[in-house]
């Protein structure tokens, strides 16, 4: 079919837990993206958030590059939480 399933962990990950940012989360989701298509012609995307992967999914849709924005075509938001007020 096309697809292929790549899982990114990102710096606020595991220990990172609390030190990062929804702006530098969506930075770095976007260097993952920029980096399929540049290396692995993707063409489209497909977002899945967990609990604050919700949240980095929604900003990234609103801050993120927007040539990278327009490539992806689904986005599944399964249990968001919201565990960072400021962002």
């Amino acid at each position: 079919l096309g697809w292929a399933l790549v899982q990114p962990v990102l710096s606020s990950s595991y220990l990172g837990f609390g030190h990062g940012s929804l702006a530098r989360d969506s930075a770095e989701i976007g260097q993952l993206l920029a980096y399929l298509v540049t290396h692995h012609d993707a063409e489209q995307f497909a977002l899945v958030g967990h609990s604050t992967g919700c949240q980095n999914s929604i900003h990234f849709l609103k801050y993120g590059q927007q040539e990278l924005v327009e490539k992806v075509k689904v986005v599944a938001l399964q249990a968001p939480v919201s565990d960072r007020e400021t962002d």
